[in-house]
């Protein structure tokens, strides 16, 4: 004989015991007939039929009704189910624009304190977003977002940290390369004071050497060192490159002054002064005019 079981802490039958209960039904419905038609006395042989059935009958109710809350339950469950999944997925969304907009924020910080410190360069430059650092291990240069399509242009003078960071190597549709200041091949003329010379990078992070062209020039720490501005330079006049924070004299007896830069490649945040090459000879339309 088939056996059937109750699901423990379920409070419903197992498929098996439902199959089993329904085939009891029908069984009983039969023999209840049959009892009815040949038996004498078929009244009380079917009232013992029907109570024999009775706890089945109600038993097979209740799984039913068992089975339909516990589809309910199912189905509500799944329902909330997906509501959860599409309320993640908007928080997920929420959390990106949000912290999209703290970025902007902070390009926006670092914009304005650049714009405090330098406000008559700043004002004619166009603020850009660095993405990273050129992948190789030999040159200080920077991948920023804007090239030509911006106004961006090879040989524009780039500024950063409160100062000269370097030039436009290279520029395309939507990107630049920048070439700073720190990178070895990098010359800047320059003034000590009054007393021209030759900025160089020298390939170390935030380091720059000042040459000037005269032993006489006066150096001394703290002194800061500008941009001359004049014919071929790629920069306007009197820019900060950097300060001087040590003078060292070679076997020579030629002293050279180390600057402290802040044209990095950690930098965020640059501006690329919209001026071309001082040019070495006047425009055609004033020689036209002469």
């Amino acid at each position: 004989m088939a056996r059937y079981r109750w699901e423990a802490g379920t409070g419903a039958f197992s498929r098996g015991t439902l199959a089993g209960l329904g085939v009891l039904l029908v069984l009983g419905g039969i023999l209840l007939a049959s009892l009815e038609s040949r038996l004498p006395g078929s009244d009380a042989a079917r009232g013992a039929v029907e109570g024999g059935l009775l706890p089945l009958t109600q038993a097979a109710s209740d799984a039913a009704s068992e089975g339909t809350h516990v589809f309910s339950a199912w189905n509500d469950a799944r329902r909330l189910q997906l509501e959860n999944e599409e309320l993640q997925a908007e928080l997920a969304s929420l959390q990106n624009a949000l912290a999209a907009a703290r970025q902007r924020a902070d390009e926006l910080e670092l914009m304005i304190g650049e714009t405090d410190r330098l406000p008559e360069f700043v004002a004619q430059s166009i603020p850009v977003r660095v993405l990273g650092r050129v992948p190789d291990p030999a040159r200080h240069a920077l991948w920023i977002e804007g090239g030509l399509n911006r106004g961006i242009r090879a040989g524009q003078a780039v500024i950063a940290a409160g100062g000269l960071a370097g030039i436009v190597e290279h520029a395309n549709g939507d990107y630049a390369i920048v070439r700073l200041s720190s990178d070895e091949k990098s010359r800047w003329g320059a003034l000590a004071g009054e007393h021209r010379g030759i900025v160089s990078g020298t390939g170390r992070a935030g380091e720059l050497e000042f040459r000037p062209e005269t032993t006489d020039a006066a150096m001394e720490v703290g002194s800061l060192i500008t941009t001359t501005g004049r014919v071929g330079s790629f920069a306007p006049a009197s820019l900060p490159i950097g300060r001087v924070v040590r003078i060292d004299v070679d076997k020579s007896g030629e002293r050279r002054a180390v600057l402290e830069t802040g044209a990095t490649t950690d930098l965020e945040i640059v501006f690329v002064f919209q001026s071309e090459q001082i040019p070495f000879s006047p425009p055609l339309s004033l020689m036209a005019g002469n």
